[in-house]
C-alpha cells in the first residue's frame, strides 16, 4: 500500500455506529483534530453519506465503510479496509448499539431472540471490533473508548435488552482495558439522557416534561449533548495517558447529586463498602446513600425506599438519617425486611438498631434476615429547593453494644383514686379509660411502664397504647398491665397526611401506606375496632374519603380547645350519626396535648380483659366525660343517669332540657346524643 508520508504521519481513528448522534459527533471531533476518520453504518446509508461530507469538509481522507458489527466476518473486512486504507490505527470509537422497543416493566413481552439481538450488536460487536483492531491499535499505542450508558451504572426506564448489554460493556471495558494493557487504553464513557430521538423512543409522551425536569435537576441545569460526550471520547483518546479501565458518567452532574430509584423519577447517590470484617469480625456491610429529596419526589409518592443487603448471619443492624432540620424540613424515618415490617419512627428519630433480641422503640427485634432490606423515607415536609440527606447503614455479626440499656422498671404508684361505682347492667361494670396514647413507640416522652403508671395513679382502669404507625410496643402491654394493674390494649395510630385513625385490638401492623378502606377492612377482619381520630384538628385534620364508615369516632379530643363550640358534634353527625362516640387525650408528654384521661371514655364491659372493653365499645355502650373525677352522663335501663353532676344542664339534639339535681340523677332517656353543660353552654359530659 503506497501512501506519501505526510498522510502516513497523520493519525486515524474508527467509529463504529457513526452515522448519527454521539458517533457522528466522535467522527467530527477526532476530523478537527486532524485525524483520518474511518466511519461504520449498518443500514442508515443517506445519514452515513452526510456524515461523511460533514468529515470532507475538515480535509484528510475519510471513508465510509457499511458493516454489522455482530458479523465477525464483516468485522475482519472492515478492518482490513481501514489498514488498507491508513496503514495505522490510534483510535477506536465503538459506538454501534440498538434497542428494543419492549419496556422494562414487561417481562413476558421480552422477545428472547430480539435480547439476543441487542447482546449480538451491543457486545459481542464491541469485542469483536476491539479483536481485529487489537493488533494495530497495540502496534500505535492507540486508544479505545466503548460507549456504554448511565442505565448500565444505575437502574432507568431504557428497556432491559439495552440495559443489561450497556452494563455487559462496562465490564468487558474494565477486563480488554487488562488484557490490552500496557499498550492500549480502553475506557468507557456512561452519557446520560441526551435529547433526541432516541430518548423520544424511549419516554414517549412523557419526553417533554421528563427532560424538562431532568435538566431542572441536573447541577449544569440542561441534558447532556452528543457533542459533550465526544468531547469526553477525545479526552479520554488523547489526553489522559494513564487512565485505562474507568467509566466516565456524562450527565453534568446529575448521577452525583440525585437520590432515590435510579433513573424513574427519584434518584439517589449510592455507595457501599461491602463487608468490613475488623480484627474482632464485628463489622459487615456499610451502606450510604447521600443527595437531596425534592417536592417532585413527594409528588409522585410520600414514601420512598432505599434498599440494602443484610447478609447471612447479620446479628445487627443500625441506620442513621442526617439532614438540616433548620428550614422546617421533616424526613420519617422507617424499615422493611425481606419478610415485612420491622419498624417505623417517623420524625421522631435520627437512628435505630435493630437486633435478634432488643429494638429501638419503634422497631421490632428477632432475626435478621438474609436478603434486601429498604429503608423506608417519608417525604413528609421539604423546602421549594428541596433538602439534603444522608442515610448510612451499618450491618454487625454481633448484637452486642448497638443499643443503650434498657430503662429500670418504675414502681407501682403508691396510692391509686378510689374506682367510681357507677349504675351498669348485670355482670357489668363502668370502666375508665383513654383510648389515644403515645410512648417512647413513636413520639411520646414515657416507656410503656412509665404510662401504665401514670395512667393507673389518675384512676383509669384501661388505656389504648397506640403509638404512631408501629406495633413494636404490644410485646410490652401484657406484662405492664400485670404489674401494674391496668388493662392496656393494644392499638396503633394509623397516620398520614390527610388523617389519622386507631386501630384498636391485637390486629398486628395496620399498613399506612394503603387507603383508609383497607385499614377499616383488615382492622375489622383480625377482630380489631377503627376510630377516626382528631377529625377536626388543624393541620392534621381528618380529610381521607371512605366507601365505608369506621365504627368509632374520636368526637372528643384535646384539640376541643372551647367546650362551648359544637363543631365536633357537627362533624359527628354529618360523618356519621351512627358511629360511636369515643375520646382520647391523645398523650405525648408533660405540658403538651392533655394527661391520659383527659377525656375519659366510660365503657360498660363484662370484665377487665382488653376483649372485654372492646366488645363494650362495639356494642355502643360507652359515656364520654371530660375527666374521670367530673360530671358522667350514661344510659341505664332505659334511663339517661347523670352522676356527679348537681346543677348542670342536661341538653339533647333540640337544645337545652332539664337542670340536675343531685349527686346521681335520673332523667328520661330520650333518643339521640345527650350532653351535660355548665352555666356557659360548655360540654362536661356526652352519651351517645
Amino acid at each position: 500500500m503506497a501512501e506519501d508520508s505526510t498522510a502516513q504521519d497523520r493519525p486515524a481513528a474508527l467509529v463504529t455506529g457513526s452515522a448519527s448522534g454521539i458517533g457522528r459527533a466522535a467522527a467530527l471531533r477526532l476530523a478537527r483534530a486532524g485525524y483520518d476518520v474511518a466511519i461504520n453504518y449498518s443500514r442508515s446509508v443517506d445519514a452515513a453519506s452526510e456524515t461523511l461530507l460533514k468529515l470532507e469538509a475538515h480535509g484528510g481522507r475519510h471513508l465510509a465503510l457499511r458493516c454489522d458489527v455482530s458479523d465477525d466476518a464483516a468485522v475482519a473486512s472492515m478492518v482490513a479496509a481501514v489498514g488498507e486504507a491508513y496503514g495505522r490505527l490510534d483510535a477506536l470509537v465503538n459506538n454501534a448499539g440498538i434497542t428494543s422497543p419492549t419496556p422494562p416493566e414487561d417481562l413476558d413481552g421480552v422477545d428472547l431472540a430480539e435480547w439476543d439481538r441487542v447482546f449480538a450488536v451491543n457486545v459481542r460487536g464491541v469485542f469483536q471490533v476491539t479483536r481485529a483492531c487489537a493488533g494495530p491499535l497495540r502496534a500505535a499505542r492507540g486508544a479505545v473508548v466503548n460507549v456504554a450508558s448511565i442505565v448500565g451504572l444505575r437502574p432507568g426506564p431504557q428497556p432491559l435488552a439495552y440495559a443489561a448489554s450497556k452494563a455487559a460493556v462496562v465490564s468487558l471495558t474494565r477486563t480488554l482495558s487488562r488484557v490490552l494493557a500496557p499498550e492500549v487504553r480502553v475506557n468507557a464513557v456512561a452519557p446520560g439522557w441526551i435529547a433526541g430521538e432516541w430518548m423520544q423512543r424511549t419516554l414517549g409522551e412523557n419526553y417533554d416534561r421528563l427532560m424538562d425536569r431532568r435538566a431542572t435537576w441536573t447541577p449544569m441545569k440542561r441534558n447532556v449533548t452528543a457533542e459533550d460526550v465526544a468531547e469526553t471520547i477525545f479526552s479520554l483518546i488523547g489526553s489522559n495517558p494513564f487512565v485505562t479501565g474507568e467509566t466516565v458518567i456524562i450527565d453534568g452532574g446529575y448521577a452525583a447529586t440525585t437520590l432515590g430509584r435510579g433513573d424513574f423519577g427519584e434518584e439517589h447517590r449510592f455507595w457501599s463498602d461491602g463487608d468490613m470484617t475488623g480484627g474482632s469480625g464485628e463489622y459487615g456491610r456499610r451502606t450510604v446513600y447521600d443527595g437531596r429529596w425534592t417536592l417532585e419526589h413527594r409528588f409522585d409518592s410520600p414514601w420512598h425506599y432505599l434498599p440494602l443487603e443484610v447478609g447471612p448471619g447479620t446479628a445487627g443492624l443500625r441506620v442513621e438519617l442526617g439532614y438540616d432540620r433548620s428550614s422546617g424540613t421533616v424526613l420519617d424515618l422507617g424499615c422493611l425486611a425481606p419478610g415485612g415490617f420491622r419498624g417505623w419512627s417517623g420524625g421522631a428519630r435520627s437512628w435505630f438498631a435493630i437486633t435478634g433480641d432488643a429494638a429501638t422503640p419503634g422497631y421490632l427485634p428477632g432475626e435478621l434476615e438474609a436478603g434486601e432490606w429498604r429503608v423506608m423515607i417519608g417525604v413528609h415536609r421539604v423546602p421549594p429547593d428541596g433538602a439534603r440527606y444522608r442515610v448510612t447503614a451499618e450491618t454487625a455479626s454481633r448484637g452486642a453494644g448497638l443499643l443503650p440499656p434498657a430503662a429500670a422498671e418504675p414502681p407501682a404508684p403508691a396510692e391509686r383514686p378510689p374506682r367510681r361505682e357507677l349504675p351498669a347492667g348485670p355482670g357489668r361494670r363502668w370502666l375508665a379509660g383513654d383510648l389515644h396514647t403515645h410512648t417512647v413507640h413513636s413520639d411520646g416522652v414515657l416507656t410503656v411502664a412509665e404510662l401504665a403508671v401514670l395512667a393507673a395513679g389518675r384512676g383509669l382502669d384501661f388505656l389504648a397504647v397506640t403509638d404512631h404507625n408501629t406495633v413494636s410496643h404490644h410485646a410490652e402491654l401484657a406484662g405492664a398491665a400485670r404489674r401494674y394493674g391496668i388493662t392496656l390494649l393494644p392499638g396503633q395510630e394509623v397516620t398520614t397526611d390527610g388523617g389519622h385513625a386507631g386501630a384498636l385490638g391485637d390486629v398486628g401492623w395496620i399498613d399506612f401506606r394503603r387507603e383508609p378502606d383497607e385499614w377499616l377492612d383488615a382492622t375489622q377482619a383480625r377482630g380489631g375496632l377503627l376510630s377516626v381520630n382528631h377529625p377536626w384538628a388543624g393541620p392534621v385534620s381528618w380529610i381521607r374519603p371512605m366507601r365505608r364508615r369506621p365504627p368509632l369516632a374520636e368526637v372528643w379530643h384535646w384539640s376541643w380547645l372551647d367546650k362551648r363550640w359544637t363543631t365536633p358534634l357537627a362533624w359527628w353527625l354529618a360523618w356519621d350519626a351512627a358511629a360511636i362516640p369515643v375520646g382520647g387525650s391523645d398523650w405525648h408528654r408533660p405540658g403538651s396535648d392533655a394527661p391520659p384521661g383527659c377525656p375519659t371514655t366510660w365503657v360498660e364491659c363484662a370484665g377487665r380483659e382488653p376483649g372485654d372493653v372492646l366488645d363494650g365499645l362495639r356494642a355502643g355502650r360507652v359515656a364520654i366525660s371530660a375527666e374521670r373525677n367530673g360530671p358522667v352522663l350514661l344510659r341505664h335501663d332505659g334511663d339517661l343517669v347523670a352522676a356527679g353532676a348537681d346543677g348542670t344542664i342536661l341538653a339533647g339534639p333540640g337544645g337545652p332540657c332539664a337542670r340536675v339535681r343531685g349527686d346521681l340523677a335520673r332523667l328520661p332517656g330520650a333518643a339521640g346524643p345527650h350532653r351535660l353543660l355548665d352555666a356557659s353552654g360548655a360540654t362536661l359530659a356526652l352519651t351517645p
